[in-house]
């Protein structure tokens, strides 16, 4: 897979070329989209348009993903300036020229399984520059295995933000699994107003592990095998099964929450037909197992699509990650493209330090 993404400033033309990864082309794409916002300027006739030329950028897409990326473009264009072209599915070239960032209220339907959270990713970082207060309802999918489950955005991502400055507001009004969707999520953001230094080390030691299965016509022995998978490995201090209407189904998902001194994770696993419970839940362990056997703090954020948010890069830190994802560095490479930010990363004894400057 070759993706090239060519940005015109002042005459200047850069390419990127971002091969033989499969999540390279649709969550770059998304990345450049939002990270211009971020800083924009009034719409001109004179302005620099930034051109992005696609081949096969959706090769590491799933069903239910893509539309998400689709909605996403769209999305981003309605409070930062109407000056896109190319945001229909299926376009090999998309135009996009920034204006001034509207705060405001905003739904978007993605009209499938797609992903509601990837859409939040890509248009919540402009409008935390906003010139006012946001809400966005994003309508489609909440729990599939190609992003991360509105709960992973709620008790992992936004306390992270809150420590840097940034104050939004995630709330999972209904549930939507892949294939049939129908979920719903809104998001409530205020803008920015001044940055905090991000330190983000060793997780320290851990205060408790709690398992839940979400259920919606799936039969409860298979939570109940689940959460007995789960129990097997770990010593939980709160085992829970929530049974959800049959007709937000059917679904089954599984998460592990560890909760230690210094930070919060959650890691998912979405149940699959013809897997049984026990494989599923085994999933789930062999994630949090590769996460414990490392010091870092940074696990799921660092490999879920959300990675560290875009535009809480501005903020100067560091963190520490076991296992650098391509989602991860992959984000890093356009930050550095478009936003006024430098990047470190140093392994040392099997842990990366990113540092941000």
């Amino acid at each position: 897979m070759e993706v090239i993404y060519t940005l015109r400033q002042g005459g200047v033309r850069k390419r990127i070329n971002d091969e033989k990864d499969d999540c390279a082309g649709w969550r770059t794409g998304r990345r450049w989209r939002a990270d211009p916002a971020l800083g924009a300027e009034p719409v001109d006739d004179n302005r620099p348009a930034i051109y992005h030329h696609q081949h096969s950028c959706r090769a590491g897409e799933t069903g239910a993903v893509a539309p998400a990326s689709d909605r996403g473009k769209s999305g981003c264009g309605k409070f930062v300036g109407q000056r896109w072209e190319g945001a229909e599915l299926g376009s090999q070239r998309l135009v996009f020229r920034p204006g001034i960032v509207r705060g405001g209220e905003y739904r978007f339907a993605i009209g499938s399984a797609g992903s509601c959270t990837l859409v939040l990713q890509t248009v919540l970082p402009a409008l935390w520059f906003a010139d006012g207060p946001s809400r966005v309802e994003v309508s489609g999918g909440t729990d599939n295995p190609s992003a991360p489950p509105a709960d992973f955005i709620r008790r992992v991502l936004e306390p992270l933000l809150a420590k840097i400055g940034i104050h939004q507001q995630t709330t999972l009004l209904r549930h939507g699994f892949y294939p049939a969707g129908g979920g719903v999520v809104a998001t409530e953001v205020s803008p920015v107003a001044s940055f905090n230094t991000l330190q983000l080390g060793e997780r320290g030691n851990i205060v408790q592990m709690r398992g839940e299965v979400l259920l919606a016509g799936v039969p409860r022995h298979v939570a109940e095998r689940e959460i007995a998978t789960l129990a097997g490995s770990f010593s939980l201090h709160e085992q829970n099964i929530h049974n959800l209407p049959r007709d937000q189904g059917p679904g089954n998902t599984v998460s592990l929450e560890v909760e230690s001194e210094n930070i919060t994770e959650r890691f998912f696993v979405v149940g699959e037909k013809r897997v049984s419970a026990e494989v599923v839940a085994a999933q789930l362990v062999k994630e949090v197992k590769r996460y414990l056997a490392s010091p870092a703090a940074g696990g799921g954020i660092s490999r879920r699509p959300t990675g560290t948010a875009d535009g809480g890069w501005r903020a100067a830190g560091e963190f520490k990650v076991a296992h650098p994802s391509c989602h991860l560095l992959t984000n890093i490479a356009v930050v550095e493209r478009f936003l006024p930010v430098r990047f470190g990363l140093i392994e040392t004894d099997g842990v990366t330090r990113v540092s941000i400057e």
